[in-house]
């Protein structure tokens, strides 16, 4: 995750985590693992090529740290900023005032006041608001496409599910509400695909996997404070970092041989998280 300093949403909704379609392949197409497109694309039900978890974190409980009336001061002006970004940020859209959004407010409360529960969120409303991150899922589902042709031409079937590698996102999103709810993340592609009279479909699901925390000696790009004044929180047992899960799907259909550019999508958010 990026270095952020995050206000917060008050209550983060609770709805179970879907799982992903795990259909397994015909034993025929199973066998078929050709790499294809640039991105590390091969025939096979969604897999998350990504690992993170609390090996990522920086600040990591530690009984041996002690609270401070510091300590106690920071964690008071920070769950007020909480409050404060609560209120507005529903109101001030995708780049408020330091990144006070709807969707910062809520991660950050998660990681204060939660248990480290992994969190799940619509990427179509980070598609729809912050032009780096639209550039990115246009750019891997157009590697997607270009996957489809080549697994279409090499396997002989004209029916078949395809998932992607890893691709690392390593600079900041455009926004200051997205630097603050992601920063650098993980990005990779899953789809159905079918061919049928030299047409093809493919229904593509853009997967984006972080590991919200504070990072050791990083700082908010927005407002210059340390990622170590929050950090300190989780060292106290008092915050806890979790991991992210983002996705967005939509359905591109061209003539093979004739590949255009990516569609647009853009869909309302929501969060939820696997804790209940």
């Amino acid at each position: 995750m990026a270095t952020n300093e995050q206000p917060a949403v008050a209550t983060s909704p609770g709805v179970s985590r879907p799982s992903l379609t795990r259909e397994v392949a015909p034993a025929s197409q199973a066998r078929i693992r050709v790499r294809a497109g640039g991105g590390g694309y091969c025939i096979g039900s969604p897999k998350n090529p990504t690992h993170h978890g609390p090996q990522d974190d920086s600040f990591v409980y530690d009984p041996s740290v002690r609270e401070t009336w510091h300590d106690r001061w920071a964690h008071l002006k920070w769950n007020t900023k909480a409050g404060v970004c609560a209120a507005v940020g529903p109101f001030v859209g995708s780049d408020g005032p330091l990144g006070c959004s709807e969707i910062s407010a809520a991660f950050y409360d998660h990681y204060l006041h939660d248990n480290g529960e992994d969190v799940d969120y619509d990427l179509s409303k980070a598609y729809a608001e912050d032009e780096s991150i639209r550039d990115d899922i246009d750019a891997e589902t157009y590697r997607a496409q270009r996957a489809a042709e080549e697994l279409f031409q090499t396997s002989g079937t004209s029916a078949f599910e395809m998932t992607g590698d890893n691709h690392n996102i390593g600079y900041n999103p455009a926004t200051a509400s997205w630097q603050k709810a992601l920063g650098s993340y993980d990005l990779w592609g899953s789809a159905k695909v079918t061919v049928d009279n030299g047409v093809a479909t493919m229904t593509f699901t853009a997967h984006a996997e972080d590991r919200y925390n504070f990072n050791r000696g990083a700082s908010d790009i927005a407002t210059g404070t340390p990622d170590d004044v929050n950090g300190r929180f989780a060292a106290l047992g008092w915050a806890h970092g979790f991991n992210t899960h983002g996705t967005t799907t939509r359905t591109v259909t061209w003539t093979v041989g004739s590949m255009p550019t990516t569609t647009k999508a853009s869909v309302p958010t929501y969060i939820r998280t696997t804790s209940e």
